[in-house]
């Protein structure tokens, strides 16, 4: 019984030769319709993930927020009226990371600190989180002892979403 030649070896085959001389990897099609996937797939999750950023970033503004609030608190338990300044709690005017700035203003008709005050932490201009539209301001306002949390989108309309529970 005659042994059938091994194709992948022999020389001799005009079919087989190309088999033999060709070298393993990919064609330029393959490796294209790989990077088209993969940019098709970075174009839909790098601005979700962003998005979970901005959120995140958030909540350095919820933190400055609630230590302004239990300061004003702290202050007015001592004193007839909240403190007019953040100086006066002794805090800073931007949150840690500096995403942030935040404001105290009074409440009323004159503006005033005896009923109640307004925190706001607005986006810094030039950082990353100013490209957070949707919340471009968190408030938190006192007012004859009720507290109530607030965001405002970039044209200055009311965002429910901006204080996740």
């Amino acid at each position: 019984m005659r042994a059938l030649p091994d194709l992948h070896q022999s020389q001799s085959c005009g079919i087989c030769t190309k088999h033999a001389d060709s070298k393993r990897g990919f064609s330029l099609i393959e490796l294209m319709v790989v990077v088209a996937i993969a940019a098709i797939l970075a174009a839909i999750a790098v601005p979700t993930y962003q998005g979970f950023v901005q959120k995140s970033r958030r909540a350095s503004a919820m933190n400055a927020i609630s230590a302004v609030v239990q300061a004003q608190e702290r202050w007015r338990s001592n004193r007839n009226a909240y403190a007019n300044s953040l100086e006066d709690l002794a805090l800073a005017s931007t949150t840690p990371d500096g995403y942030y700035r935040i404001t105290l203003a009074g409440v009323g008709q004159p503006p005033g600190f005896v009923a109640g005050y307004i925190v706001n932490a607005s986006t810094v201009s030039g950082t990353a989180q100013a490209k957070d539209l949707a919340c471009a301001t968190m408030s938190a306002t006192v007012n004859q002892a009720a507290l109530l949390y607030s965001g405002t989108n970039n044209l200055g309309a009311n965002n429910t979403e901006c204080w996740a529970k």
